[in-house]
């Protein structure tokens, strides 16, 4: 083995996974007033060359992964809004994390911000990630959002981080299912997971899946039915 070799399998044991034992406590706010609801994002989307394929952009891609290291600071986020431009999902806005329960945070910033004249989706996080897509019927970009959505969670890591996908196309879906709040931790660290049954070893999950095959996806495209 060359001098300049690194043994990585020490590694393994590093939990940087987006879940936790519990929720991430409400971060201290030095200034509440500019930390209260959605913040607009500017994302600068980068040239990209073939947009054949679905991409997403590399800041709603830094943002989603910097929460694994976020938990608890300033910086943490209760949930991320993105939209599509074409084939490219990016980051409009985002919600910091001002509320300890996740329905205190879905009542007061994503239900009455959800409007018949957009699409989008919301990443909302409690213990792990949910990915919901609103889609108002009738509304000329809703299939295309229906139909990108598992594309969109694959592209942010697949079922493996975002276990659940709901689809709301009135105000009257917009609720926070209960297998959102009630999300089991995806993932443990060696000393959390000992003794823990069906916990899966970080050199074990590329093996297989580690949610269960019942997770909800999105309908198909209306204009399929």
């Amino acid at each position: 083995m060359s001098k300049l070799a690194f043994d990585y399998s020490k590694w393994d044991n590093l939990d940087t996974d987006d879940s936790d034992a519990e929720e991430p406590k409400a971060p201290i706010q030095e200034d509440d007033a500019q930390q209260k609801g959605w913040r607009p994002h500017a994302d600068p989307i980068l040239q990209v060359k073939d947009l054949s394929k679905f991409v997403i952009s590399y800041e709603l891609e830094a943002v989603f992964d910097a929460q694994a290291f976020d938990k608890g600071t300033a910086r943490a986020k209760r949930a991320l809004r993105a939209v599509l431009k074409g084939n490219l999902a990016r980051l409009d806005s985002t919600l910091a994390w001002d509320h300890d329960r996740a329905e205190d945070a879905f009542l007061s910033d994503i239900k009455p911000n959800v409007s018949t004249t957009e699409c989008c989706y919301i990443l909302f996080r409690t213990k792990t990630w949910a990915l919901f897509v609103w889609a108002p019927t009738n509304h000329v970009d809703a299939d295309a959002y229906t139909s990108k959505a598992l594309q969109l969670r694959e592209a942010l890591g697949g079922s493996i981080r975002i276990p659940n996908v709901f689809s709301w196309f009135t105000h009257e879906d917009v609720v926070l299912d209960k297998s959102v709040t009630d999300a089991p931790a995806l993932s443990l660290s060696i000393e959390q997971a000992g003794g823990v049954e069906g916990v899966v070893s970080p050199a074990e999950r590329s093996k297989g899946a580690a949610v269960p095959a019942s997770v909800p996806d999105p309908p198909a495209p209306r204009s399929a039915l």
